[in-house]
């Protein structure tokens, strides 16, 4: 008798066969092989066929889906296995230079950071002014004794003077009431800017380094997790 496995486009078996009492072509799901059926041409009763090839079918469809399951549990495990090995040092590196590296990010992002570089830059320029102008007025010697709080003209108390220039003078001393030393007003250092970071600002740069540290440890939980639903699945 007449058997043909058939396969659609969409992938469904049928089996087409021919009625055992008139002959008529008839077609039939492969899971309907072994059942009881009627021919609609002669209503004749019949098992139709194809019940060793319905159990050879499934069978290696059974037989596919393991092999597929165990090679996917294979490179699970590799996976597991390798992420075992790189995911923590990975996660160390992470706590040891995400911190550095989430304040670098955030530092091109915050637009504190970018007036405070400004700032820096302002500051700078003015300090060095500042210190050419506390060097020009040191280029003028005045005296100062071992002994005492002031500081003298190269005359006063000689051969107990000690060379000091005008600027330093000026700082550590009180000019000398008897000779009359130059007294000058000390040009005031330019204050160091200080950066205000905003707290969102710093709580991202945390988030960011929290971010870093969990990702290689939350993808080596999840690895486990599969792992073991696999295995659950496959027991």
């Amino acid at each position: 008798m007449r058997l043909e496995i058939k396969t659609s486009v969409l992938g469904r078996q049928s089996l087409g066969y021919d009625c055992p009492h008139c002959e008529t072509g008839l077609a039939s799901p492969l899971d309907d092989a072994g059942k009881d059926d009627s021919c609609p041409e002669c209503g004749q009763s019949f098992a139709v066929p194809g019940s060793d090839e319905r159990h050879k079918i499934r069978a290696g469809e059974q037989q596919r889906r393991e092999q597929l399951r165990a090679e996917k549990q294979r490179k699970l495990k590799a996976a597991r296995t390798t992420a075992g090995n790189v995911l923590p040092y990975v996660a160390w590196v992470a706590l040891l230079g995400g911190s550095p590296a989430a304040n670098w990010a955030t530092d091109k992002l915050d637009p504190a950071v970018t007036a405070h570089a400004e700032d820096e830059r302002e500051y700078k320029a003015a300090l060095g002014e500042h210190d050419a102008e506390i060097a020009k007025l040191n280029e003028t010697t005045v005296y100062h004794t071992a002994y005492g709080y002031a500081y003298h003209r190269h005359y006063h108390y000689a051969g107990r003077n000690y060379s000091i220039g005008l600027a330093d003078a000026v700082r550590s001393y009180s000019p000398c009431g008897t000779c009359s030393p130059p007294y000058v007003e000390l040009p005031d250092a330019p204050k160091k800017p200080t950066l205000k970071r905003s707290l969102g600002w710093r709580a991202a740069g945390w988030g960011m380094w929290i971010g870093m540290v969990a990702a290689p440890l939350g993808a080596l939980f999840g690895l486990s997790i599969q792992e073991k639903r696999e295995q659950e699945r496959a027991a």
